[in-house]
């Protein structure tokens, strides 16, 4: 698939019966425009490390930094980004930002171990990760 997206560049030509010609997208099923949660970044971390971070995942669009009420006398962080991005490979729901680990969460999100990066199993049933200890080290995230 991904060879396929790499020499269309996401787009094809279709014709149908009747011979009209339609430009139609490409893409992996769940990978588009998501909106991503982000837990427990210190609100002086950069954007940019943000980005840096989720960049072998994404291409960031937009980074916006969740404030308590706008009835608030005053703006004041809670503590969660959300940012805007277009997916390229499922994110883990951890992920180290500026020496922090974060908790990330969005719509469609796959079970992903965060002991050794697959998909479809979680930590604590991984095959393998029977030596919790030497798990981590494999991890890429």
């Amino acid at each position: 698939m991904q060879t396929l997206l790499r020499d269309t560049n996401g787009q094809a030509e279709y014709k149908s019966h009747t011979g009209e010609m339609s430009l139609v997208s490409i893409a992996v099923a769940g990978m588009d425009v998501k909106r991503v949660h982000i837990a427990n970044l210190p609100p002086e971390a950069p954007n940019d490390a943000l980005r840096a971070a989720l960049a072998p995942f994404a291409t960031v669009l937009d980074i916006i930094e969740e404030m308590w009420s706008k009835n608030y006398r005053h703006p004041v962080a809670i503590g969660i980004h959300q940012v805007t991005i277009t997916l390229s490979r499922h994110i883990s729901s951890h992920l180290t930002v500026a020496d922090h680990r974060v908790l990330l969460s969005y719509e469609g999100q796959p079970a992903i171990c965060h002991g050794c990066g697959d998909i479809g199993h979680l930590y604590r049933t991984c095959p393998k990760c029977q030596n919790r200890g030497t798990c981590l080290a494999t991890n890429n995230t």
